[in-house]
């Protein structure tokens, strides 16, 4: 039974939206993201999936949801995410897939664990906007659906997730918010400097922190859950910060406080 959708959960100046918005030119455009995030009706999500947004990995291909259904019960948003989508890379009408996924998986794993490449990696990127390297999302035979429940109260968002009738190995549920615009990460406490694009997180607690908003993200560590995060900026393409939960299992939740600070 459908009902009709709030459109927005409001708390002081943040407000939770049933859609993040997104740009034309930023690498996910097409993707069905998870909530949206505004402080005084300022989208602060840049590039990223907002909060509980769900990606697969089928061997090593990312697989995305390009629709969704969605519904209403009582005050909690539930959302049927169908996993049927993959990027591919194009220059003009012509197809450069196959090269561009051998050149990234070759140098991607020295990207994320050095930083002494990273600035070249950069460079590569930037190169690719200069010959015009594009993205964008197919639909492919679907490869199952993940079930995500929403429910705001006050600052805080409880995700649950039912990935049961996934027919993939693995699973990302992520929430991130603008990497423009939240540049701390504090683990358990401790602010660990600059973002790296990807980290395998040991921690009860991360906060991550916009100064510009002074505003705070905090998740906690979830039994039978990987806890991962990352940063990436880039000209109009990239603009993520955020946090990744990898479960081993089909089934669980989380709780996602915003705070603010003085």
């Amino acid at each position: 039974m459908r009902a009709k959708l709030h459109q927005e959960e409001h708390f002081p100046s943040i407000t939770f939206s049933r859609q993040a918005s997104l740009h034309p030119a930023h690498e996910i455009h097409g993707v069905v993201r998870g909530l949206g995030v505004r402080v005084s009706g300022l989208g602060i999500e840049g590039e990223g999936m907002g909060i509980g947004g769900v990606v697969a990995l089928c061997g090593n291909r990312a697989v995305f949801p390009l629709t969704a259904e969605e519904f209403m019960l009582g005050r909690t948003l539930i959302r049927r995410y169908h996993m049927n989508g993959v990027s591919i890379k194009f220059i003009g009408r012509g197809f450069v897939d196959k090269p561009y996924k051998k050149i990234h998986s070759a140098l991607a794993p020295l990207y994320v664990k050095s930083r002494v490449f990273r600035p070249f990696y950069y460079f590569l990127m930037a190169a690719r906007t200069v010959a015009n390297v594009r993205s964008r999302f197919v639909e492919v035979r679907e490869l199952g659906y993940v079930d995500v429940a929403y429910r705001v109260d006050g600052s805080m968002v409880r995700v649950e997730v039912d990935a049961s009738s996934l027919r993939c190995s693995r699973y990302f549920v992520a929430n991130e918010l603008s990497g423009r615009l939240f540049t701390k990460l504090l683990v358990d406490g401790r602010d660990i400097g600059r973002i790296p694009p990807w980290i395998d997180l040991d921690c009860d607690e991360l906060e991550l922190f916009s100064p510009t908003l002074k505003l705070g993200m905090k998740l906690r560590r979830v039994a039978g859950c990987k806890l991962l995060a990352g940063r990436e900026v880039l000209g109009e393409r990239l603009d993520w910060a955020g946090a990744s939960y990898q479960p081993n299992t089909r089934r669980f939740s989380y709780e996602v406080v915003f705070k603010q600070h003085d």
